[in-house]
């Protein structure tokens, strides 16, 4: 069992309906290098030292029926409908590009991408995994649907 002592967390969980030929984990490390952290995370909207040491991992999701149930982010999120609108668009880049979608994932650095989520590294200056994520998003969001 875990000790959450006094804290207490209100989650925003992303579900995402789809049906692909993609696994559910790999649309899910897709969203996190190249929606959460872009869209989120980056711009400030996620920082959750407290609940992120139980909850909010990287790489965690429940698969459901209709999808998945990415259960990452905290609520602050959905305050933002920038971000959601963003976060929508990769996830349908994702799903509508998927072998353009595998061609990106292997150029993925996932266990920087993981380290950023798990420390929240300040993503906001200069970093070289965050250009090429970046990079990486701009060339799936050219890419024509398949």
């Amino acid at each position: 069992m875990r000790d959450w002592g006094d804290s207490r967390f209100f989650v925003g969980h992303i579900h995402i309906g789809y049906k692909s030929s993609l696994p559910d984990w790999a649309v899910v490390q897709g969203f996190e290098a190249l929606g959460y952290i872009p869209s989120i995370l980056e711009k400030g909207y996620d920082y959750q030292p407290s609940r992120r040491r139980f909850y909010g991992v990287p790489g965690l999701y429940r698969t459901k029926p209709y999808g998945i149930e990415y259960r990452v982010p905290s609520n602050i999120w959905v305050q933002v409908p920038d971000c959601v609108e963003d976060a929508t668009s990769v996830v349908t880049d994702i799903i509508n590009k998927p072998k353009k979608f595998e061609e990106i994932w292997s150029k993925i650095d996932f266990a920087m991408v993981q380290d950023i989520i798990r420390t929240e590294m300040d993503c906001r200056g200069g970093n070289v995994t965050l250009e090429i994520l970046r990079e990486l998003r701009a060339e799936l969001k050219a890419a024509p649907n398949e």
